[in-house]
């Protein structure tokens, strides 16, 4: 499998960091969006697309704008395992980040708690 270029702390912090620095990215509700100025996405999504770059292809499918799922190496990963693999998280950890309800803020809060930033 391709390697990705940052992994654990190091990718939860650029990720963070991105979608501070580029808030009209993110989308929380979605693990990532075609849109006309680009590819958004939740925190996870952010993450490979961190992690992978052009190597990570989004899968969408034909009239959709949105999707779960990214080709890497010619095998197909759910966003959600994926990112959680490489940015080094458990389960629990995983969900709570995740969540579709959490802001830049509160991502960015619970980040602090963990000793991340």
């Amino acid at each position: 499998m391709y390697e990705p270029t940052l992994t654990g702390d190091v990718l939860l912090k650029e990720t963070y960091n991105e979608l501070v620095a580029h808030p009209e990215r993110h989308n929380q509700h979605m693990w990532a969006k075609r849109t006309a100025c680009g590819t958004v996405g939740c925190f996870a999504g952010t993450a490979v697309m961190l992690a992978y770059g052009g190597e990570a292809q989004f899968l969408f499918a034909p009239f959709t704008s949105v999707t779960a799922e990214v080709m890497l190496d010619g095998k197909v990963y759910y966003i959600k395992e994926l990112a959680k693999s490489v940015l080094g998280l458990d389960c629990d950890q995983a969900e709570v980040l995740f969540n579709p309800t959490n802001s830049i803020e509160r991502i960015g809060e619970m980040l602090e708690s963990w000793g991340v930033l």
